[in-house]
């Protein structure tokens, strides 16, 4: 598959599953909406959290807004899952192939699934940050395309419009907010602990040529050829090491911009709040301000996440990096 087809199964799959959350959290602000017709409810006190802390309102209803949320989170894994599963599939069906033998088809296999796990929470992160802003975008477009409704049936509908709209801004935030409170990197560990062993063996097969080295020495017959093969392993070993530095950088990268993503939380709070703050005085100045502010920070967000995608395994590299021949 081309780079090209693949960048644009990724833009798909982003789309529809922000259309889904985006699906999901309008019932969500409808279904908050329609309890202010049974239930005396303040605009603020249709959020979520207080729904949850709402002594008078009954479990039945609260179960539902969790629903909400776990739907919410579903969707995104799904999303993210279908973003990945295309990348791995050559290599899983090339490693099948492969004769070597169970120790280093083991090792083999336990790279590339530290990789997937890596490369799949990765890939749920930007996902996050990626439907964050299309979800927010499309607030905004909703906003423009009422902005200049006068009369007083379209008034309300405005009106609802950004009730509604301010409740979305809460909940997605609150749940961007929530995901990367709680976000770690996974397959770290298990790349470098499998990284440490190569270069143990690495470290091994060095000591052992360098023994080999001078016991040929002292063979005028053997010295030059034996020194040739030892040089050529050494350039083998250099090459491996290289490859490491390479993935290890890129994982550093990864490490950097989920660091950066995290100190976006407490941005994200102030939307978050200033939403909460704002849903009891409505207008379109203040939603379409709240929106355009998370917007702009999100972007460069965005933007460095896709900077430092690791790139999927194919058989070689992996091999590559193990040191075996195929």
């Amino acid at each position: 598959m081309t780079k090209n087809n693949t960048t644009g199964n990724r833009d798909l799959f982003l789309k529809q599953g922000s259309e889904l959350i985006q699906d999901e959290l309008d019932v969500q602000a409808e279904f908050s909406s329609e309890l202010q017709q049974e239930i005396e409810l303040r605009n603020v006190e249709l959020l979520s959290s207080s729904i949850i802390a709402n002594k008078n309102i009954s479990k039945h209803v609260k179960d539902k807004v969790n629903e909400y949320s776990e739907n919410i989170h579903k969707i995104l894994l799904a999303t993210a899952h279908f973003i990945e599963q295309e990348k791995f599939e050559t290599v899983n069906e090339a490693i099948n192939k492969i004769s070597l033998s169970k120790f280093d088809k083991n090792r083999l296999t336990g790279l590339v699934s530290a990789q997937k796990d890596l490369s799949f929470s990765y890939s749920t992160l930007s996902a996050v940050i990626e439907i964050f802003k299309i979800i927010n975008t499309n607030i905004l477009l909703q906003i423009e395309d009422e902005s200049n409704s006068d009369s007083m049936s379209k008034r309300l509908r405005k009106t609802n419009l950004y009730l509604k709209n301010s409740i979305i801004v809460y909940e997605l935030t609150s749940f961007v907010v929530n995901y990367l409170s709680n976000f770690n990197l996974n397959g770290i560990e298990d790349i470098k602990y499998i990284k440490d062993e190569v270069y143990k063996d690495i470290r091994k097969s060095n000591i052992d040529d360098e023994r080999l080295r001078k016991q040929a020495n002292k063979s005028e017959k053997l010295r030059d050829m034996m020194n040739q093969e030892i040089e050529h392993r050494n350039n083998v070993r250099n090459k491996i090491k290289e490859k490491w530095t390479i993935m290890l950088d890129q994982i550093e990268g990864q490490i950097k911009t989920v660091e950066d993503t995290k100190s976006f939380i407490d941005d994200l709070k102030i939307i978050r709040d200033n939403a909460k703050n704002r849903i009891d005085i409505l207008n379109i100045t203040a939603t379409t301000s709240l929106v355009e502010n998370s917007l702009n920070m999100v972007n460069e967000l965005a933007n460095n996440m896709q900077d430092w995608v690791l790139p999927p395994l194919d058989e070689k590299t992996a091999c590559e990096l193990l040191g075996l021949e195929i």
